[in-house]
């Protein structure tokens, strides 16, 4: 069970920062804006990914476990 959850989310948060990435590069200019709600977003999804819960080692952690799992 931890392991699906980890999954989701480190997939989740993945996900977003794609998203939210992308609006943010097509946005053009007027995105650019410190104080703008996609600045802040864009911050808050990018400090987000750097969770020690959905970090690239704990997604691989769970491939480990979930591997191992089945084995």
């Amino acid at each position: 069970m931890h392991t699906d959850l980890t999954v989701a989310s480190v997939f989740a948060a993945e996900t977003c920062a794609e998203v939210i990435s992308s609006l943010f590069r097509y946005g053009g200019g007027r995105f650019l804006a410190l104080s703008g709600l996609m600045q802040r977003l864009l911050r808050d999804v990018l400090a987000a990914r750097q969770h020690i819960g959905l970090s690239e080692e704990a997604y691989e952690r769970a491939g480990r476990e979930r591997i191992a799992s089945r084995s």
